[in-house]
């Protein structure tokens, strides 16, 4: 039973750091698709009222959009900073698990696989 205790903690272990990983890359794919959205609108070119942007805000626009991108690819980032981390603790956890199940299989002199 001890085994079937540690294969559920695992497998619950690495899906809360699925689902945890999953939210956080949706939420920086919203982020992007924030900055390619002001991106075309930065390039877009209003036809209808004859108007252009001027240089100044334009600059503007293009600086937003390059603090944008920038926080964008902090996330990336911290994305990939968090999942190295949740497949470390996931690993720990399965090697955990692997050393308690070698001491039960002892405990019980069953024959190595």
């Amino acid at each position: 039973t001890k085994l079937i205790l540690l294969d559920s903690l695992l497998q619950e272990t690495m899906e809360e750091a699925a689902a945890e990983l999953d939210t956080k890359f949706q939420d920086t794919e919203r982020r992007l698709d924030t900055v390619a959205w002001k991106v075309d609108q930065l390039v877009k070119v209003d036809t209808e009222g004859g108007e252009s942007l001027s240089a100044a805000k334009l600059l503007q626009n293009l600086q937003e959009v390059k603090k944008d991108f920038s926080t964008v690819v902090k996330e990336v980032e911290q994305l990939k900073a968090d999942q190295q981390t949740a497949m470390a603790a996931i690993l720990q956890e399965f090697q955990t698990a692997m050393g308690t199940a070698e001491q039960l299989k002892g405990r019980l002199d069953l024959p190595p696989e």
